[in-house]
């Protein structure tokens, strides 16, 4: 899963940033513009598919912080009032306390929205989806249907509906990737698999209790999270390009095609760009150009030295430019650690030019 994602997304990554770079920068008639956005929107689906691949197989890249799970859930109450079907009435049950937990808020909130797409297609006549945030202290093993919940303080997310329920012979199978009772066409069978992948990769766990014709509960568990400083929200940004200071980047990719996307969006971003194809040649540039260098943009699998071996080489050679990873291969673990030793940050393959646009800047700003 993870060498087919690599690849994969480095293909979709050339075909977001030409996708987006016309978008910005060619003038042209509305049915165009619309057919561009399609391209864009079928793009990310794909991304999307791989992403599920990775999060069952525990592979995927969490960016994890402390969050308050209840004004992120009242959020998402709001989300899914609009995009859900009138009939569904939604409601959110909690006591007024806080419910921390360390955790990715995004891989959280597809955790929730798969549950609650699941929900939507078990009620077809409408019903109640209702979401409920408890603490729960374990002195115990706790038992449940797929693995015991250890003793501890956690964090209880309960998801229940009342729609049609899932019969035993079904139960057994709902979390098995590809495994689905729609109609061709209509559903992958990753849902669910994602799900126990994303929960899994949190340290936490997933019971489920449902009774055919009387609904569906999906229990979720994360360890409780104690904090004394207040927990940081992450704000929302605008579409809106950050345009460098004409700084100059040296890009080390090894795939010409997506090695030229990144060198023109990286113009379109105002940087002057020196683009080599893998680590050993970005340390022979920098052996004299260093003292011009403001960053290095570099892939993280590449032949002869990748991204990572790079970022040890400038170590060593004591040179203190910032370095951001690119990375369509799923290295959560260790990018973690290297961003403890001083790497400046990374972004996921196929790479968004808004996000590529900020995180640049956040960087060089902070030199």
């Amino acid at each position: 899963a993870a060498g087919i994602a690599h690849d994969f997304n480095n293909i979709l990554a050339v075909i977001v940033l030409y996708t987006q770079l016309i978008a910005r920068t060619v003038e042209m008639p509305a049915r165009s513009q619309e057919k561009l956005r399609t391209i864009e929107q079928q793009t990310h689906r794909a991304t999307d598919l791989i992403q599920q691949i990775l999060d069952f197989s525990r592979q995927s890249i969490l960016e994890r912080q402390p969050m308050d799970l209840l004004p992120f859930m009242e959020k998402l109450v709001i989300l899914l009032e609009r995009t859900l079907p009138e009939h569904i009435q939604i409601e959110l049950v909690y006591a007024n306390e806080s419910y921390l937990i360390q955790a990715d808020p995004s891989r959280i909130q597809q955790v929730l929205m798969n549950l609650a797409v699941n929900a939507r297609d078990a009620m077809p006549r409408g019903g109640n989806l209702k979401f409920e945030l408890s603490h729960l202290y374990a002195a115990t093993p706790k038992t449940m249907s797929v693995q015991d919940l250890a003793p501890g303080d956690w964090i209880q997310i309960a998801i229940s509906d009342s729609g049609e329920g899932i019969p035993q012979e079904v139960l057994a199978h709902i979390f098995e990737p590809f495994f689905t009772t729609k109609q061709v066409g209509a559903g992958t069978g990753l849902g669910l698999a994602q799900v126990y992948g994303i929960v899994q990769q949190h340290e936490g766990h997933i019971d489920v209790r449902t009774e055919v014709g009387q609904g569906t509960t999906f229990l979720l568990y994360f360890p409780a999270l104690t904090l004394n400083d207040n927990v940081v929200e992450t704000s929302e940004r605008d579409e809106l390009l950050q345009l460098g200071q004409g700084q100059k980047i040296l890009l080390v990719e090894d795939n010409q095609v997506t090695r030229k996307a990144l060198k023109e969006s990286l113009a379109q971003l105002n940087y002057d760009v020196l683009a080599v194809t893998n680590g050993r040649f970005a340390l022979e540039v920098l052996a004299t150009e260093a003292a011009d260098i403001d960053l290095v943009l570099s892939d993280v699998v590449m032949p002869e030295m990748g991204g990572v071996a790079l970022f040890h080489a400038m170590q060593e050679r004591n040179l203190t430019i910032p370095i951001v990873l690119l990375t369509g291969h799923p290295l959560s673990k260790e990018m973690e650690n290297l961003q403890q030793m001083g790497l400046a940050g990374w972004l996921t393959k196929p790479t968004d030019l808004v996000d590529l646009s900020y995180l640049l800047a956040d960087v060089l700003a902070s030199r």
